[in-house]
């Protein structure tokens, strides 16, 4: 979230791994091979040498993908074809994706400006010179025609949608000199604004005014107290996690800590039924009953760190930031099949169930769109 004197980047490395897209399985029989449906470089200028972190997930629509990418903007293209429709360019990239309501987009870059563009054609709505990196995704509130996000420099702010301008913001001081690179995504349910910091604090809000409503300490040991997790909310709890802390059990009410999982998280909780699927800081995916937070079962990940969850069918995806695109079963943990895109996947997998279609951007700031398709005995392929 801050970036101070000393920066810590999630999944820092570089492996060598092999440029073609492969797949394997863990299957005893051949995996179903088939080609993936396109494969697209999102970077207008081809990466010669630093790679940055590019981790913003794929957002969709009927006609088009809007990839984010951390090197210079956006990248819209159409959904059958992978044919370039539009771009937009902004300076130092864009780390996380926008918010999407009523045909526009909403991001910040990394140039301390946040935007608002047109969905179908790129074109710029306005805006606003924040003066700080924004490498969260924002949230907007129809309620109250606001989008609310989180800065580098330890701010919340609040701008009106529909121009951009100012309506309050919040900033909290952090005295600690590292911090991991990243930041929470506002959760906004009913008329609260709930946001963790930095410094290990979780802060609910009211969102008409930036007051805060209550506010709970959760890292306090550790060396990176961020809560960078955004939290999810389910009936009166709330889930979140601190990146080297632990995963929280909260009450919307006034934030007493209901329950908690010793192990801990950098992206958010994925919720099916009594099961709450969880990614680790530590390198493992946990099953956990929702209620106990009881460990169902788990999985050691043996390329880096795991991203967001998705569910697909009977089973979860999600990347491997030193590695592969792995899908395990949703009951038994079991790796179903995994797919090597080279040098890693930090970006959530987005999943369109309409077109039984996954995407998601490589290390390589590459967009992958690839199909999917059941055969006998489960086993999952990639289909143009």
């Amino acid at each position: 979230m801050k970036i101070l004197n000393s920066i810590v980047w999630l999944g820092l490395g570089c492996v060598l791994l092999s440029s073609c897209a492969s797949l394997k399985s863990a299957n005893t029989e051949p995996a179903v091979r088939t080609n993936v449906a396109f494969i697209r470089s999102t970077v207008d200028v081809p990466i010669t040498r630093y790679r940055k972190i590019n981790r913003a997930r794929v957002v969709f629509t009927d006609k088009l993908l809007i990839a984010s990418n951390a090197h210079d903007g956006l990248v819209a293209y159409d959904i059958k074809t992978g044919n370039r429709k539009w771009s937009y360019a902004v300076p130092n990239g864009v780390e996380k994706e926008p918010a999407v309501f009523n045909n526009r987009l909403y991001f910040g870059g990394n140039d301390g400006y946040f935007y608002s563009v047109n969905l179908e054609s790129g074109q710029e709505l306005w805006k606003t010179h924040i003066k700080s990196e924004i490498v969260a995704t924002p949230a907007y509130d129809a309620q109250e025609g606001r989008v609310y996000f989180v800065t580098t420099l330890n701010s919340l702010m609040a701008l009106e949608a529909e121009n951009g301008r100012q309506v309050w913001s919040y900033t909290r001081q952090d005295p600690s000199s590292y911090s991991i690179r990243g930041g929470t995504t506002p959760l906004i349910h009913k008329n609260l604004v709930y946001v963790g910091f930095s410094e290990g604090s979780f802060v609910a809000f009211n969102k008409s005014n930036g007051t805060i409503n209550w506010e709970i300490q959760l890292n306090k040991n550790k060396r990176f107290k961020d809560i960078d997790s955004s939290a999810v909310v389910e009936g009166e709890k709330i889930y979140v996690s601190g990146y080297d802390d632990r995963l929280y059990v909260l009450s919307t009410t006034n934030g007493d800590v209901l329950n908690k999982f010793e192990a801990g998280g950098y992206v958010p909780v994925t919720i099916e039924g009594s099961v709450l699927f969880y990614p680790s800081s530590n390198g493992k995916v946990y099953a956990l009953n929702k209620d106990s937070l009881k460990a169902i079962w788990e999985y050691s990940v043996p390329n880096g760190l795991p991203t967001e969850i998705s569910l697909i069918n009977n089973n979860i995806v999600f990347g491997e930031s030193l590695g592969n695109l792995v899908l395990l079963n949703k009951k038994t943990g079991q790796v179903v099949n995994s797919f090597e895109p080279g040098r890693g996947i930090q970006s959530p997998i987005a999943v369109n169930e309409k077109r039984s279609e996954l995407y998601f951007i490589s290390g390589e700031a590459n967009l992958y769109s690839m199909g999917v398709a059941w055969k006998p005995r489960n086993l999952f392929s990639f289909v143009e």
